[in-house]
Formats: structure tokens, C-alpha cells, sequence
């Protein structure tokens, strides 16, 4: 199950650009509800932002995006999906 997760994110070409933990994101103002959540969020390496060095605030997180986020909370590896393709055909 946790080779197909990986896959489906890599598939999806979802590897978000890594940015400074902690990044303070230009489109999140100090004032917004979320602020702290998404500081914490960024200090911890959950999320990393687009790659812009925007968070995307109030838009829709993808499947893709939600996927790598819960690679990076469970400590999970994004790999390259050609490789993971070619150990299925090999089995």
C-alpha cells in the first residue's frame, strides 16, 4: 500500500518545490486566522508551499498535493515513479 501511495504522488508530479522551514508566505497576512497554523505547518516540513513562495491561499488543495502532504507527516518517501513501475513489472 505505501509503494502505491508513493506512486500516485509521484505519478502525479506533485513534488512541490522545498522551501525554507518556517517560510513566511507573502499571501497569508499576520492578521488571517490560519497565520500560526501555517507558520507551524511550514516549521515542521508539512508543508513547503508553491513554487512560487506563495502558501495558495483560498485555493483548492489537489489530490496530489494532499498526498505529499501526508507522505511528509508520515515520513514516507517520494520516489521516482519509473523506478517503482519497473519492480511492479518485475514481480
Amino acid at each position: 500500500m505505501k509503494e502505491k501511495v508513493i506512486f500516485l504522488a509521484a505519478a502525479m508530479g506533485t513534488l512541490w518545490s522545498v522551501t525554507a522551514f518556517g517560510a513566511q508566505f507573502p499571501d497569508v497576512p499576520t492578521d488571517h486566522w490560519a497565520y500560526n497554523e501555517v507558520v507551524k505547518a511550514s516549521e515542521i516540513g508539512f508543508i513547503s508551499g508553491m513554487d512560487d513562495g506563495t502558501f495558495g491561499l483560498g485555493q483548492t488543495v489537489t489530490r496530489g498535493q494532499f498526498v505529499s502532504m501526508m507522505c511528509r507527516m508520515f515520513g514516507w518517501e517520494l520516489v521516482d515513479a519509473k523506478s517503482v513501475l519497473l519492480r511492479i513489472i518485475r514481480m
